[in-house]
């Protein structure tokens, strides 16, 4: 296995997604602003991630580019200085870490370990849900997630509004994302609503609830909130589309107020 692989550098280049402030971007780059921060075209970037082993010039223009070691990207690596016959240091500003093994307070998960799904804002959306190629989403539109090794279809879905908090801990505030899977009901079967809440899909709109009941006899399922505030209701179950079981919490952005 090479050292200087293109999927390192792709997660390299997730992470300068992330924080893209410590690398001089203004907002989070798109694929595009990346590959002109490098001088090449989005598509030459994209044949960088599936490279199996980069060329030293390419490697040489990633690390003046963003101004980083090898090691930050490739790790701990000392062939570098022997594969380009010259002083790498004139490619990488002084300003860059040493080489020093820092302290370790996070242990690196395996890109093999993630998959990315299709994002939702449940406020902005009505009707069936996912069903969208990831590979032709915008990023915007998707998240990087924990893989789930139980073959579905999973969402990363947003949860709006204060229905689901109750002070508690076992509150799901407004801003959460949070990864569903949809669970196909055959008929007659009904929902295992112990220990799970769910995504709701109907007629009425998408909601994120807490299933008390599901009545096979009448057809419709009771719908519970954590805030005492919101009373319980019935959605008939003709008027299902629908219906993800919450998996867990991927993210959290709280909503900021406007400064006056």
């Amino acid at each position: 296995m090479s050292v200087y692989q293109g999927e390192k550098f792709r997660l390299f280049i997730a992470k300068v997604k992330n924080l893209y402030s410590n690398y001089g971007f203004p907002a989070k780059p798109t694929n595009e602003e990346i590959a002109e921060k490098l001088g090449v075209k989005p598509m030459q970037l994209n044949r960088y991630y599936k490279s199996a082993n980069l060329q030293k010039e390419t490697v040489l223009r990633i690390l003046k580019s963003f101004n980083v070691s090898e090691s930050e990207i490739w790790g701990e690596v000392d062939n570098l200085h022997d594969w380009f016959e010259g002083d790498v240091s004139k490619f990488v500003s002084k300003n860059s870490k040493p080489k020093t093994k820092p302290k370790e307070e996070i242990t690196p998960i395996p890109y093999d370990d993630y998959m990315m799904v299709e994002y939702v804002d449940l406020s902005a959306s009505a009707g069936m849900l996912g069903g969208s190629n990831v590979d032709l989403l915008p990023d915007y539109k998707k998240r990087l997630v924990p893989k789930e090794f139980e073959n579905g279809n999973y969402l990363v879905v947003r949860v709006n509004g204060d229905s689901m908090t109750d002070g508690s801990d076992i509150s799901i505030p407004d801003g959460v994302e949070i990864l569903v899977k949809e669970h196909v009901l055959e008929n007659g079967d009904k929902l295992p609503i112990r220990g799970n809440l769910f995504v709701i899909c109907s007629r009425e709109g998408n909601v994120f609830k807490q299933i008390v009941e599901h009545n096979t006899d009448l057809s419709y399922i009771r719908c519970h909130s954590y805030n005492p505030k919101y009373e319980d209701y019935n959605i008939p179950m003709d008027d299902v589309f629908q219906i993800f079981i919450y998996r867990k919490i991927v993210g959290y952005r709280p909503n900021i107020p406007e400064i006056k």
